[in-house]
């Protein structure tokens, strides 16, 4: 009876080692399931003047999960970034004053540190030129210069002068005690210039005029 026992026990043993090498045979050993780490060196210069930036953001993204991470450069201007996963990253560079720089695609490799070296532009800004003119000290400021074709677009005035001049709006004293008038209605009330010359016979029979 001991001896049946024992022979069942060894078949036993002999199918259980059978079927883990099948298991394992089968199988991927775990050493060979994940690649070993790279890493990154990343060197960033200004583009004019060939100097290393420092404090330069650099956000790094994986292209694969997505996973991102975020690291900035040393006075130097570079940063080492162990343990990344063998594959393609997408790196974004930025730094105030300078414009932001893309890169779509960098490749990570297995037990490999990979050097990439970027160079960043200074923001270019629109430039705006402001000139100032002097006013002349002798003009009037209440001055109005109208032209031919300003006289015959006047409303109600057609090509009349002094109905456009009539039409315009006009400043006179509500004072007892000071008397003036600006665009009056009469002729003797306003100053006419033709060709650029005052002309004070604007109509005959002036003095019957209001």
């Amino acid at each position: 009876m001991s001896k049946r026992w024992g022979t069942l026990g060894t078949h036993s043993k002999r199918a259980a080692w059978l079927t883990l090498t099948a298991i394992l045979m089968g199988s991927p050993p775990l050493t060979h399931a994940a690649e070993a780490p790279g890493a990154l060196t990343i060197i960033v210069r200004d583009q004019n003047t060939d100097r290393p930036l420092s404090a330069v953001q650099i956000t790094i993204t994986e292209r694969e999960t997505n996973a991102t991470q975020t690291v900035e450069t040393d006075t130097q201007g570079r940063i080492v970034v162990n343990q990344l996963d063998p594959g393609l990253y997408a790196l974004t560079l930025s730094k105030t004053g300078f414009a932001s720089l893309n890169e779509p695609s960098i490749r990570v490799i297995t037990r490999k540190n990979s050097k990439v070296e970027f160079e960043l532009g200074s923001v270019v800004l629109e430039e705006v030129a402001v000139q100032a003119q002097a006013g002349d000290p002798f003009a009037s400021p209440s001055s109005t210069y109208l032209d031919r074709e300003a006289l015959r677009s006047a409303v109600g005035g057609g090509a009349d002068p002094l109905l456009s001049l009539d039409g315009l709006p006009g400043l006179a004293s509500a004072s007892e005690f000071a008397s003036f008038s600006v665009r009056g209605r009469g002729p003797r009330d306003n100053l006419i210039f033709v060709d650029d010359f005052p002309f004070d016979k604007a109509v005959h029979f002036d003095a019957t005029l209001g």
